[in-house]
């Protein structure tokens, strides 16, 4: 049996959440590559960019179908910080991040089925403690943060990194749940559980 909405992404993380708060779904990875953001640009603006494009390239094939997509980035002081590609950019990412509040924004567009599309997003502040040199090595070594915005999954082992967050934990894993309840209610009540 073919599930009503189609996420737009590949992110493990995204899947899980989707499967615990009990929507079903199929999995289509978006013909897209992200451009890698520019000094100044808006991070709002690049996030909502990126997952309208993800949405948009799926929808060339499934308009048919209600279709997800999210983008998630990390932002220390106007900064986006991107997900690193070395044990150096890893390292230098968490050192960045010690002792300070960063913004996690998760935007996420919906496609209803029909007509046009729903675009919306969540910003949580996230306050790490300060981190010592051992515990730095030990999660670069981990490899946890490597496909991660920001160098780090607050899921996994960074659990022990944050102090404090405001807002939404589940926009810093990567979709925001009270968001995307949101649009559904108003654009595909049929995908919300609690609406069968």
């Amino acid at each position: 049996m073919t599930a009503s909405l189609v996420l737009a992404s590949l992110s493990p993380r995204r899947r899980d959440i989707l499967q615990q708060i009990g929507i079903s779904f199929d999995i289509i990875k978006p013909n897209y590559t992200e451009i890698p953001p520019s000094i100044g640009v808006n991070p709002i603006d690049y996030c909502m960019h990126n997952a309208q494009e993800k949405l948009r390239n799926v929808c060339q094939v499934y308009n048919n179908r209600i279709i997800l997509s999210a983008d998630t980035v990390v932002v220390l002081e106007d900064r986006i910080l991107g997900k690193p590609s070395t044990d150096r950019e890893s390292q230098d990412m968490l050192w960045k991040l010690s002792g300070k509040t960063h913004k996690v924004i998760s935007a996420i567009a919906l496609y209803p089925g029909k007509e046009t599309s729903i675009s919306a997003y969540d910003i949580t502040e996230v306050t790490f403690r300060n981190l010592s040199q051992v515990e730095v090595d030990w999660y670069v070594k981990s490899g946890e943060g490597r496909d991660k915005a920001g160098g780090y999954g607050i899921q996994g082992k960074a659990a022990v990194f944050v102090r404090h967050i405001n807002g939404c934990y589940f926009n810093i894993v990567g979709l925001p749940v009270a968001l995307l309840v949101d649009l559904l209610l108003n654009h595909a009540p049929q995908l919300w559980p609690s609406a069968i």
